[in-house]
């Protein structure tokens, strides 16, 4: 009976019938979801030891200085550069008193070198076409006829007379000093002695002055051996040069000393890889010079 009675007082008792209940309505909650894990790391490769050169290498490269430029150097530079154009035109920067006027086109290569100018010297003018086996002048009363006044005179410098002499000598060191790449095999010898920006008619240039010992020049093979000597017999010991390149080292402007007394010549370089048409004067105008 007593048994019966608690049973009956358990049901009865609503407080613990919510005792009871109570722990089941706080489980039926959501519970929140436990984070996610983080994904692993992936790891980074271990570099090969080829692949450590390279980039040492690399490093190496940027890190390398520009190589110092010589006269050497520029000179292979520029001779590239006008042997690539192939022609040019070319005028006197400034007038001196051996030139008044000079004009004049070049064509030349890794082995063949035309030119052909009118000069202005002294009041005369002068006309001449300079090819790789002939060299022709036109001077006024130069032959005895006058619808022949070409003349070509190559073979001068195996002639006797002096005066015939002294002209081949200089007809040599005209063809020397027009054509920049004859200038700068003698030129490659010397040393930079100055760098510095210039302005060329309008084109942004490097001016670099070098200086060459005559003793250097002497030894090249050129039809200007003879002012060499006279060079040397008045005590000169180096010749000054100045050369005007762009950035692809095309030579803009040249200045070069006189192998006799006088003010060097200075000329400009334009047009380059313009297509000229230079040939020997017509077999009709071209006459002999007059005997004795």
């Amino acid at each position: 009976m007593t048994f019966g009675m608690a049973a009956c007082n358990q049901q009865a008792d609503p407080k613990a019938q919510v005792a009871v209940e109570a722990p089941a309505k706080a489980s039926a909650k959501p519970t929140k979801a436990a984070p996610s894990e983080k994904p692993a790391a992936v790891a980074k490769p271990t570099p090969t030891k080829a692949a450590e050169r390279s980039t040492r290498g690399e490093v190496r490269k940027k890190d390398k200085p520009k190589e110092k430029l010589t006269a050497r150097s520029l000179t292979a530079k520029t001779v590239d550069a006008a042997n690539a154009k192939g022609s040019a035109k070319i005028k006197l920067a400034k007038k001196n008193a051996q030139l008044e006027q000079f004009a004049g086109e070049v064509e030349f290569g890794t082995k063949d070198f035309a030119r052909r100018s009118t000069v202005v010297s002294q009041g005369s003018e002068v006309a001449m076409v300079l090819l790789p086996n002939a060299i022709y002048m036109k001077i006024p009363g130069m032959t005895d006829d006058d619808k022949k006044p070409w003349v070509d005179v190559a073979g001068l410098s195996a002639s006797k007379n002096s005066s015939e002499q002294a002209t081949a000598a200089m007809l040599a060191w005209m063809r020397q000093s027009i054509d920049p790449t004859a200038q700068l095999a003698g030129l490659q010898y010397g040393r930079i002695t100055s760098s510095s920006a210039a302005d060329v008619e309008g084109v942004a240039t490097t001016k670099h002055e070098v200086e060459v010992k005559l003793s250097d020049l002497a030894k090249l093979k050129s039809g200007a051996q003879a002012a060499y000597q006279q060079l040397a017999s008045r005590g000169v010991k180096t010749l000054s040069y100045e050369l005007y390149v762009d950035d692809d080292f095309l030579p803009h402007r040249l200045v070069v000393p006189v192998l006799t007394e006088g003010e060097p010549l200075d000329f400009v370089y334009y047009d380059w890889g313009t297509s000229l048409d230079l040939g020997a004067p017509p077999a009709s105008q071209i006459g002999k010079l007059p005997k004795g």
